[in-house]
């Protein structure tokens, strides 16, 4: 067993290309180990680059919104 290593791009500024950066990084590395990207931005536009963020509004899965602001943890 492995141990996970975690890389963050934590930049505040916007426009900076942080999602490209991710979403490229994440590919690239997911060819040859399990990935797992977290979107913590309010904008969540990582997410929208592989699922529509409507769909998983629609859905009614729990999301970060739903654990940081209404502090739900179980559905």
């Amino acid at each position: 067993m492995r141990n996970a290593k975690v890389i963050s791009f934590p930049m505040q500024k916007g426009g900076v290309g942080k999602t490209t950066t991710s979403k490229n990084v994440a590919e690239i590395l997911g060819k040859d180990f399990k990935v797992l990207a977290i979107d913590n931005d309010q904008n969540a536009d990582f997410t929208d680059t592989f699922t529509s963020k409507r769909l998983i509004e629609n859905s009614g899965a729990l999301t970060l919104y739903d654990i940081y602001i209404k502090k739900c943890f179980n559905q």
